[in-house]
């Protein structure tokens, strides 16, 4: 465990609705951008950047399964911007759509 891994996976998951730098979080953090890096990969194996859009992926795959959200809305308050890019990313992490996750859930509960 890592607490500025932490403390900066927090910080990243407050700002999701819009496009983080991470200058921006070391800023936030009070470090470098390469402690920060350094730390992330040793504590996560994933880059900072790479742990955004795990987190953005995650909480988009939470509110599908959570919430009427239309698929549009569930992406902007993930951060992303374009529908097509936040579809393809959502299938490349989770091997299927949105529409497919929400009906999987929903089946579930």
């Amino acid at each position: 465990h890592d607490e500025l891994v932490a403390r900066a996976e927090q910080w990243m998951s407050a700002h999701l609705d819009r496009p983080i730098e991470l200058t921006a979080v070391a800023r936030a953090l009070g470090c470098s951008e390469r402690t920060l890096t350094r730390r992330f990969v040793t504590a996560t194996g994933l880059s900072p950047l790479r742990s955004v859009r795990r987190l953005r992926l995650e909480t988009a795959a939470r509110l599908l399964a959570t919430t009427a959200l239309a698929v549009a809305e569930v992406a902007s308050l993930a951060g992303y911007d374009d529908d097509r890019a936040f579809r393809r990313a959502f299938l490349a992490h989770f091997g299927r759509t949105p529409i497919a996750h929400r009906r999987a859930h929903r089946r579930a509960l």
